[in-house]
């Protein structure tokens, strides 16, 4: 789903501009919307991070959480601060955004598992472990430079 949202629901709108549905007229998620436009439910997360664009990751596991495996760490540096910081030259259109790494923990298993215990997202825990043998989980925001 784009920006980790999809559409659950959509209605045709009974008047230009308006947020009430024109009594039942019910329209499938991809249909065009007519001329009074339309009302969109949708559902999910919203990923202000893109990390749904994000380069050489093995899948996304949460907003601005992605499984990224130990062969890209070790290009990238071997630990996440690397890897969220080479983002910006990978990401189209957040070329003004300068990632930063806020998390970052072992996934030996491949897959999104929790942080351990010791690890507080936020506090960048993690995020300077050299990850280059293992799966990991890294977690990444940024400033709007």
């Amino acid at each position: 789903a784009m920006q980790g949202l999809s559409c659950t629901a959509a209605e045709e709108a009974s008047t230009p501009g308006s947020c009430s549905p024109m009594p039942s007229v019910a329209l499938t998620c991809d249909a065009l919307l007519p001329n009074a436009g339309g009302i969109c439910t949708c559902s999910g997360n919203f990923d202000r991070t893109g990390s749904y664009l994000w380069p050489e990751k093995v899948k996304t596991c949460a907003t601005g959480s992605v499984l990224v495996s130990a062969n890209t760490l070790k290009a990238k540096g071997g630990n996440c601060e690397d890897y969220c910081r080479s983002l910006r030259q990978h990401v189209p259109g957040f070329e003004h955004l300068l990632f930063s790494c806020t998390a970052g923990w072992r996934a030996p298993n491949g897959d999104c598992a929790a942080p351990p215990p010791n690890i507080a997202n936020e506090d960048r825990d993690g995020c300077f472990e050299d990850f280059s043998t293992t799966t990991a989980v890294c977690s990444c925001s940024y400033l709007d430079l």
